[in-house]
């Protein structure tokens, strides 16, 4: 008698067993317009998702693009008598530069708002940005031992050995020696980061087609 009751539970148990991915979005109990509020939120939490993994080399390399245009529009702007925005750019680029006179380029009598080694690092982030729009599919990693055995040295050399007094560095060698490591980051963490967004890709895609 219990092998018959078994066996008669058994297709039921299978037909009635719901999908566990569609379960996560189908709430009991709660209103209508409360589940379509949520349903709408986890749609543009995808859509976020998906938009930042497809176009995060375009935002990081405008970026780093708009971090060279501020260089550049900081004593511009003073020198045009504008002072409020210009005095902000300053503010605002003091928090990622110490922002050196005497290690920085000058427009007019005007310093820039960073410095050379900063020039050169936001120069060659955005450079290298626009050459891996093209070898993505491509390049690989650098592994951290080569990242900081050929790329650290020089501007660690440089910048620790000015800054202890033990010798006065040249704007050829803080430009090039912060040009050098950001190839150096870029042909490190660009391609990590590719991997990473594009798996991201793959899933805020799979949540939207549940969520349709």
């Amino acid at each position: 008698m219990l092998k018959d009751q078994a066996a008669g539970e058994e297709p039921g148990l299978n037909q009635g067993k719901p999908d566990p991915l569609k379960l996560a979005y189908e709430v009991q109990g709660i209103s209508p317009w409360r589940q379509n509020f949520s349903r709408r939120f986890m749609q543009s939490f995808f859509g976020f998702g998906y938009f930042m993994s497809t176009h995060w080399l375009a935002i990081a390399t405008i970026t780093n693009g708009l971090c060279l245009a501020a260089a550049f529009g900081a004593p511009l702007l003073i020198l045009a008598g504008w002072d409020a925005p210009g005095n902000l750019l300053y503010s605002l680029f003091h928090y990622v530069c110490v922002q050196n006179p005497q290690h920085s380029f000058y427009i007019g009598d005007r310093p820039m708002c960073i410095c050379q080694r900063c020039m050169a690092i936001y120069g060659g982030l955005f450079l290298a940005g626009l050459v891996f729009y093209f070898l993505r599919d491509r390049l690989r990693p650098l592994k951290t031992w080569q990242f900081c055995l050929v790329f650290c040295p020089p501007i660690a050399l440089d910048s620790f050995t000015q800054l202890f007094g033990w010798r006065e560095s040249s704007w050829e060698l803080r430009f090039i020696t912060g040009g050098w490591f950001a190839i150096g980051a870029c042909w490190t963490l660009y391609p990590l980061v590719e991997n990473k967004m594009r798996a991201l890709q793959r899933w805020a895609t799979r949540e939207q087609a549940l969520l349709s």
